[in-house]
Parts: C-alpha cells; sequence; structure tokens
C-alpha cells in the first residue's frame, strides 16, 4: 500500500520513469538485473528474500542501481545493516502521507558507519 502510494508520487515527476515493481524479494533481484535501473526502492520488509538479503546480492550484480530503502523499522540496527550493504537513503514509512518524497541532486552517502 505505501509503496503504491511511492509509485504514484513518482509517476507524476516528467523526469523520471517507473519501469517496474515487484512482488517480493525475488522478483525485485531478477528484475534489477534485468532492467538494471538508476534508482531502486526497495522495501526491507519484502516477502520471501527481505530487502537487506536482496540489497546484498544487488551490490555485486548491479552495482550502479543506487538503493534508498522504504521500510517501518526504525532500529539502529538495522539502519546500520541497510548502509552497509549499499544504501543510498532510508525513508521511513511513517512519513510518506505526510512530508513530500523529494530526490533532488546527487545521492552520496559514505560508508563510515560499517567501518
Amino acid at each position: 500500500m505505501f509503496g503504491q502510494f511511492v509509485v504514484e508520487l513518482l509517476k507524476k515527476r516528467p523526469e523520471l520513469q517507473v519501469v517496474r515493481e515487484a512482488s517480493d524479494g525475488l522478483e525485485a533481484l531478477q528484475k534489477a538485473v534485468e532492467l538494471r535501473p538508476d534508482l531502486i526502492l526497495l522495501d526491507i520488509g519484502l516477502p520471501s528474500l527481505n530487502g537487506i538479503e536482496v540489497a546484498s546480492q544487488m551490490r555485486s550484480l548491479v552495482p550502479e542501481s543506487k538503493i534508498i530503502f522504504l521500510t517501518q523499522e526504525s532500529s539502529a540496527e538495522v539502519m546500520q545493516k541497510a548502509f552497509c550493504v549499499g544504501a543510498r537513503g532510508l525513508r521511513h514509512r511513517e512519513y510518506g502521507a505526510t512530508r513530500p518524497f523529494r530526490c533532488r541532486g546527487k545521492l552520496h552517502l559514505g560508508n563510515d558507519v560499517c567501518q
């Protein structure tokens, strides 16, 4: 439901093109390899393979794709895992309906949290 909300918001942006949605982690991984998108919005709580496991595999299979996680998780441990597997950002679902979803400029985040 939240994912669909985000997709609808992104479809309204003429400079963006939503190329695919996935229903579970395995499909997300398969489509990322097939389509090689610039940006992947990935739910941490995906069925079959969770988002952390998917991102870990994507890191070697589609290293050029940037990953932003969408999540209900707020624990420091989960956030650290997300960034350690290559996330460039994390968006908490709580803010989805009340704050605009914006990505401007270059996505950049160091990996200091993993060292």
